[in-house]
């Protein structure tokens, strides 16, 4: 397969998984301000910051640096 393409399909493959990632994000953020307990609170504010951590180091490795 020449480069090009190699390259434009990983492209959308990144566009894809930020989609999914910022709709996950957009998720929980609304759950995170429903939440009744703090226990529910503190659950899912952890699920965001990993999630968080996960996409920086996806980030960096696209870029080729270290955190």
């Amino acid at each position: 397969m020449p480069t090009r393409v190699i390259s434009t399909i990983l492209a959308f493959r990144h566009h894809d998984h930020m989609v999914t990632f910022a709709e996950q994000m957009t998720g929980r953020n609304t759950r995170l301000m429903a939440a009744k307990t703090a226990h529910e609170r503190g659950v899912l504010a952890g699920m965001s910051d990993a999630a968080d951590r996960q996409n920086d180091r996806q980030i960096y490795g696209l870029a080729g640096a270290k955190e």
